[in-house]
Parts: structure tokens; sequence; C-alpha cells
């Protein structure tokens, strides 16, 4: 269970990288890709900010692993969950959802949850 665990983390670490470097690199692109309408002019600046909060993100997530106390762990995996439901509410009140859009939010809750439930399943 643990290496299915880490495989999970890994791939959302890497997604959470990929996309906030991209983000920050080629906003004019990231925004259109990722919502269907046109960039506006605060779209860019915007993008960028949220790039570099998934690079930071995602810099927690790798840290994950190694922390050793269960309450610590916690500390950053619960605030992560509520931000999975807060994620698939937002998306649930846009226009453009689309089922693709959901599965990822929802795999990475189910395990953070179970992470949060059995947090050895996660240690390194």
């Amino acid at each position: 269970m643990r290496i299915f665990f880490l495989v999970l983390l890994v791939v959302e670490v890497s997604t959470t990288m990929m996309g906030g470097v991209w983000a920050m690199v080629a906003p004019m692109d990231f925004v259109p890709n990722m919502t269907g309408l046109v960039a506006g002019a605060a779209a860019p600046e915007l993008s960028r900010l949220l790039g570099a909060m998934w690079i930071v993100v995602a810099l927690i997530l790798v840290c994950v692993p190694f922390l050793r106390d269960v309450r610590a762990m916690r500390c950053v995996l619960v605030p992560l969950l509520a931000g999975d439901v807060l994620h698939v509410a937002a998306l649930i009140a846009s226009d453009a959802l689309s089922p693709s859009q959901v599965v990822l939010p929802v795999v990475f809750f189910a395990y953070r949850g179970a992470a949060v439930c059995r947090p050895r399943w996660l240690q390194a």
C-alpha cells in the first residue's frame, strides 16, 4: 500500500510542478487551455501568481513522506483536503465543467483522506 501512495504522491507533485511552471512561463497559453476563455489583461500576472503557489505546494508535498510526526503530516494534508473540496466545488459552479477536470482532484482527495487516516502508508 505504501508504494501505491508514494506513486500517487509522485504523480501529484509532478503534475502540480509542471502546471506551476507552465503557468509562470507561458501564462497567455495557460489560461485559455485551462479555462477555455480568452486571457484578459490581468490574466498573465494572476497566472504567474497561481504558478508560484503551485510550485510551493509541490515542494511542500515533496516533504510530506519525510515527516516523522503524524500530527505534522496531518497539518499539511488536512488543508490540502479542504483545497480539493473547494476545487471540485469551483469546477461544479463553473460553466466549463468536464468530467476529466474532476478526476484528479477526486483521486487526490481520496488518497489524502486515506493518508490522514493511515499516515504510515505515506511515510517513506
